[in-house]
This record gives C-alpha cells, sequence and structure tokens, in this order.
C-alpha cells in the first residue's frame, strides 16, 4: 500500500486486518518453528524437541492485532533470561520475514519492547494505554487524568455562558470523561483510588452548574444530572 487508509475511517481497521491477516498466519507458522540453538543436556517434560532434535522451552506467543498495531506478547517457561532473549529475537525475526514475503515492512521507530518483571519498572504505550514492566497502571492513569484536567480547563472552563447547562453535560460525559476512563476494562484490575477522579469530576460538575466553590459534590451530581464517577467505573469494570 502507498496511500494508506483514511484515518478516523471506521472501513480503515478492517482493511488492515484483512491484509495483515496472511502475514500473521505466516508469522505464526515461523514462531512454531523456534527452538534453543543447542539442545539441553537432560531435557524437562517442559521442553519440546523439533524434529532436528533440537530442545527448547515450551513457549507461547500471541499475536493481538488492531488496524497497522501488532502486539506479540511472549510467554516463556522455565528459560534463563538469556534463553527468553533468544525467543524474543526470534519472534521478531520471524515477523520480519512473514513482513518481507508479503512485500510489507515494520517501522523500526514505533518498536518498543516491555520485560515484566518486579525490578526497575519501564513502559510503553500501545493503543492509548501505558503499560509498566510492573503491570501497575498508575502512569497511564496520571497521563489521561492530566489530559482530562486540560480539557474541563479548556472546554467547559471557557465556555462564558455561551453553552447551556444541558451542552455543557453532553460535553463533558461524551467527550472529556472518556478520555480519564480509556482502558478502564483494563486497569482497574489493579485500580488506583477514586479519589484524585472525584476531584476531576467535582470541577466539572461546578462548571456545569455553576456552583460556587465549597458546593459539596452529592449536590452539584444531583443537579447536574451525572451519573458519579465510581459508579461509571464500576458499570465499566463489571462489562
Amino acid at each position: 500500500m502507498s496511500e494508506g487508509t483514511p484515518q478516523g475511517s471506521p472501513l480503515s481497521p478492517v482493511l488492515w486486518l484483512i491484509l495483515l491477516a496472511h502475514t500473521l498466519r505466516r508469522a505464526d507458522t515461523l514462531i512454531e518453528d523456534i527452538y534453543l540453538p543447542s539442545p539441553r543436556r537432560n531435557p524437562t517434560r517442559n521442553s519440546t524437541t523439533s524434529k532436528r532434535g533440537e530442545t527448547g522451552p515450551r513457549k507461547q506467543v500471541d499475536l493481538f492485532s488492531y488496524a497497522d498495531d501488532v502486539n506479540p506478547v511472549i510467554i516463556s517457561r522455565n528459560t534463563s533470561a538469556r534463553e527468553h532473549a533468544f525467543i524474543v529475537k526470534e519472534v521478531d525475526r520471524c515477523l520480519e520475514r512473514a513482513a518481507e514475503e508479503a512485500n510489507l515492512a515494520w517501522d523500526p521507530q514505533k518498536n518498543s519492547l516491555v520485560n515484566f518483571h518486579t525490578g526497575p519498572t519501564h513502559s510503553t504505550t500501545t493503543r492509548g494505554i501505558t503499560v509498566c514492566s510492573n503491570l501497575s497502571f498508575q502512569k497511564h492513569v496520571d497521563t489521561r487524568f492530566t489530559k482530562a484536567i486540560y480539557q474541563v480547563m479548556r472546554r467547559l472552563g471557557n465556555s462564558n455562558g455561551a453553552m447551556s447547562p444541558t451542552a455543557l453535560r453532553s460535553l463533558y460525559t461524551g467527550m472529556i470523561r472518556p478520555i480519564f476512563t480509556w482502558g478502564a476494562g483494563i486497569w482497574l484490575h489493579n485500580p488506583p483510588k477514586y479519589t484524585a477522579f472525584q476531584r476531576l469530576e467535582y470541577q466539572a460538575l461546578r462548571k456545569i452548574t455553576g456552583g460556587y466553590h465549597g458546593v459539596s459534590h452529592e449536590k452539584v451530581g444531583y443537579i447536574s444530572g451525572v451519573e458519579p464517577i465510581q459508579f461509571k467505573l464500576r458499570d465499566i469494570e463489571a462489562c
């Protein structure tokens, strides 16, 4: 493809899935043949042996794709750090080979790696969700919270009475609140405290209702008719 697909078009992800389907199936086939370069002396039940007599650890590689984003998740058991690194490198090589066979190429500027462990943390962002190596989503929540605060001040704070409370409520529930609840179905399994979200919503509800400083959260929430954020997050978690 030389022109790409329209950004934001509902058809674009479908076209990309069709384009990448064969490439990902080919990558799966190549990944199945990954083995350690030299056999272990005492293969265990958790090892696999190829037709060439090479022995390798059991591994699980799942390829998750949405549009042109491909995220391989690699799980290896009973392996050393060096063996796991070898598997990761081979998976990357398989993806590169599958793409070349389809006359495609991955963008090296968008490649990132997260090794999940309990040591020093590092992170990457995929589909708008910041994933940390210790599986804490606090960094993601902080980032989305900052963006939402900016939108509250920009969109609601600069209305100068030009928009009705109903329009402001629709703006908040339809545009601003989805910013900081993005990915909640994932990060709510390790939830942050609701306090920050309630504080943000309180600012937004005061802008919507024109409530003065010090009015209770319950009152502006009742007047605005906006579902409390803690209930909204619980609904998302239950889905």
